[in-house]
């Protein structure tokens, strides 16, 4: 075998490989699907999302608005995701301290008005996942764009 010949078999190798797992599944779409209502458990695929990392996305069923995207690098993407259907008092305001910290949005959907899709990721790339995915999608209730709350003093 020469050189060239050599050459050549490796970059027919290098297009017949997948993709890294860090580009795979980038640019498919996402399956939006139903949740069930309050009390019900919830479908199998959110359950089989215990353990991992990626992204969702939360959308209104009737109207098809993104609501919100989120993201769990540290393999919580079943609590991560499922916190927003919680009904207990989530508070946002001023005074984050009482109920919430940091970036807590703060917001629960009732779960039979809502879809979801979920992308599983490499924990690595979840941030930069829901990144692109909010800066593409422009959800109405991210922190991204909402006007700066006022200081009460």
């Amino acid at each position: 075998m020469t050189l060239d010949d050599f050459i050549a078999l490796c970059r027919v190798a290098r297009l017949a490989a997948p993709p890294p797992a860090a580009l795979r599944n980038r640019g498919a779409s996402l399956t939006y699907r139903p949740i069930g209502d309050r009390g019900e458990p919830y479908p199998t695929w959110i359950r089989d999302l215990r353990g991992e990392s990626g992204v969702y996305v939360i959308r209104d069923r009737t109207t098809r608005e993104i609501l919100y995207v989120g993201e769990s690098h540290t393999s919580k993407l079943y609590e991560t995701l499922t916190r927003h259907f919680s009904t207990w008092r989530r508070y946002k305001g001023f005074w984050r301290g009482q109920y919430a910290e940091g970036h807590d949005p703060g917001l629960s959907y009732p779960r039979a008005s809502v879809e979801v899709a979920a992308r599983i990721t490499s924990p690595a790339r979840a941030i930069d996942e829901e990144e692109r995915l909010i800066r593409r999608l422009s959800p109405r209730d991210n922190l991204r764009g909402q006007p700066e709350e006022e200081v009460p003093f």
